[in-house]
């Protein structure tokens, strides 16, 4: 990945010392308009010795810059006084910017894509995240004695958007206050969820359930 450099406005001047290949720091005509470091220059002596250093600190009192050579595969070579140097917006400067906001928008929750269909709402993000909801109306559950407890029969979410692995966070809510709900398998699996509604009474109970599962897309 390029590294982001700062950028000054139309900045132009010439190197008042010739420079030769192995310098690291450049004396110039003017400093005005250069941008704080790092920032990139490029030495304009003619299509075959244009060079690109990178400016890495800037000695006002002894009007100099420090600075790394050969930059976005250019060579450092020899440039004689007088050469052009200039702050442009160079191809290296354009990547780094592309980079960021790539960078920017595969780390934010920045939506890619929302939908709904019978299996409920979805939400997928830049980074790959997947967000889905749903809310289903059980009707009357009839349970079945498991010990000290009562469970209904085994219920099926099915997400509307399958998930690309097994790594799920689920959440699973009943709208009753006699009864639970939880997964019944584990891990849950990509394309659905398997849960029971729990009680510890044997009566039929009219059941809402909210779900939400969150992993990846991709």
């Amino acid at each position: 990945m390029s590294e982001l450099v700062n950028a000054g406005n139309n900045f132009m001047s010439r190197l008042i010392h010739e420079v030769d290949p192995t310098d690291t720091f450049l004396f110039l005509e003017n400093y005005d308009e250069l941008p704080d470091p790092p920032f990139l220059l490029t030495i304009n002596n003619g299509k075959e010795t244009m060079e690109i250093v990178k400016v890495t600190k800037f000695h006002q009192d002894y009007q100099y810059v420090d600075c790394e050579r050969a930059q976005e595969g250019t060579t450092a070579q020899e440039h004689e006084a007088g050469s052009i140097v200039e702050n442009n917006f160079t191809a290296g400067t354009y990547q780094a910017l592309v980079d960021e906001i790539n960078n920017l928008r595969n780390n934010s929750l920045i939506i890619e894509e929302q939908g709904k269909n019978e299996n409920g709402e979805y939400i997928k993000y830049t980074n790959g995240r997947l967000e889905c909801f749903q809310t289903i109306d059980l009707g009357a559950v009839g349970f079945d004695s498991a010990g000290d407890i009562y469970r209904s029969d085994g219920f099926n979410w099915y997400y509307p958007v399958e998930f690309v692995d097994n790594d799920i966070y689920i959440s699973i809510t009943s709208g009753a206050a006699s009864a639970w709900v939880d997964t019944s398998a584990n891990p849950p699996y990509k394309e659905r969820i398997p849960f029971r509604v729990f009680s510890y009474n044997s009566s039929s109970t009219i059941i809402g359930v909210s779900l939400m599962a969150i992993g990846r897309w991709k």
